[in-house]
């Protein structure tokens, strides 16, 4: 489904634990048509944890054999940097004149940051805008400098204080990704957070509150997006192979049949003796969103209209869509739960429906990544 190389086309990839995805959409009038798109699926027994030559020399190999297969023309690309290595958090600023808040935003944001500034690319934005972007790696000694301004901060000179949901990420892991696009012979134009993919995606306009919860393979990020802001986000280390491997003991089968068995069968939950140890892993799961149910409904609520209620679950990631998983969820939160489907705002050819319908959950941050430059938020 390869097309011409265009300046309108732009490449998402999403570098998993468990599986590289790339989605190539066209920009056609302002929306979005896809291109081509493909994944690949890494052993299970072959996912790498902690050693970065490996893992960097293994996404390039990756990356290079999706771009083949797929016939991608494209060399623009947006990443997504992990939730786990990115920081997140709401502050709340002083109002100040425009040339001071630069200053002012990095001396608040160094109060909460985990790690020292001088180490990380600051963005930020004011809620109510419209787009948060992480800056490229070419435009990471511009963001270091203390004058200048990463993101575009708007607001009225009328109230005394701005909420700012800021974004930090370590030099050195955006420095990281930058290698592997650049071997790959791709152009890094643009980072961003997980989050913002999938609410990209997921969400769109949608006024609700939102969360999203995004299973791969080793672990689940969860965000809570509130005027399409994702004003909470959190890994957590559960994923699709712990269940695998809880399941594999008590079944004694290998990892690649339990899988297979989970996307057929589901988690068995409901009279099979398999249900208690997979209930026990998912309600570590469970507690994880709780958590964060409170937490949002005491502090992080963005709204000034004491709207506190989380109104709907939207399922993403590779092991989203076991049969079996939404409904569980939507049983014990009292939820509505539904697995996203990232293709809604995308234009794509009738006959691939049911094949894009059944990937539609793994592919939401490529989708998301894609549609950055495309679509205005």
């Amino acid at each position: 489904m390869g097309l011409l190389s265009s300046p309108q086309n732009f490449l998402g990839i999403d570098l998993g634990a468990g599986s590289i995805k790339l989605v190539e959409l066209r920009n056609e009038q302002g929306r979005p048509r896809l291109v081509t798109y493909g994944m690949y699926e890494v052993p299970l027994n072959n996912i790498i944890d902690n050693d970065w030559s490996k893992r960097k020399d293994m996404a390039v190999k990756i990356v290079k054999l999706l771009l083949e297969q797929s016939k991608a023309k494209s060399k623009m690309v947006i990443s997504a940097l992990p939730t786990f290595e990115v920081f997140s958090s709401l502050i709340t600023v002083p109002a100040v004149a425009p040339k001071d808040l630069v200053n002012t935003i990095r001396l608040e944001a160094k109060k909460v940051v985990p790690r020292p500034i001088e180490e990380m690319i600051l963005d930020w934005k004011e809620i109510g805008t419209t787009d948060i972007k992480l800056q490229t790696p070419e435009g990471t000694e511009e963001a270091a400098g203390e004058d200048s301004e990463i993101g575009r901060i708007t607001g009225t000179k009328d109230t005394e204080q701005k909420k700012v949901l800021i974004t930090a990420a370590p030099k050195e892991m955006v420095g990281r990704y930058a290698e592997i696009y650049k071997e790959a012979g791709l152009k890094l134009v643009g980072l961003e957070t997980e989050a913002i993919a999938l609410s990209r995606s997921l969400v769109g306009r949608d006024p609700s509150v939102v969360m999203i919860v995004d299973m791969g393979a080793k672990s689940t990020n969860l965000s809570i997006i509130e005027q399409g802001v994702p004003v909470v986000n959190r890994g957590v280390n559960f994923g699709g192979i712990q269940v695998t491997q809880k399941m594999g003991e008590r079944m004694n089968l290998s990892l690649d049949k339990v899988e297979q068995w989970k996307r057929d069968m589901g988690l068995a939950l409901d009279k099979n003796e398999l249900a208690p140890a997979v209930q026990e892993i998912l309600d570590d799961l469970l507690h994880e969103i709780q958590y964060l149910f409170q937490l949002y409904r005491s502090q992080i609520s963005v709204s000034d209209q004491g709207q506190t209620t989380i109104e709907k679950i939207v399922m993403a990631g590779g092991s989203s869509f076991v049969p079996g998983l939404a409904n569980y969820l939507a049983e014990k939160l009292n939820v509505p739960v539904h697995l996203g489907d990232p293709w809604a705002r995308v234009i794509y050819p009738e006959d691939l429906s049911s094949v894009l319908a059944e990937i539609g959950p793994a592919m939401a941050v490529s989708v998301g990544l894609a549609m950055r430059q495309i679509v205005p938020r």
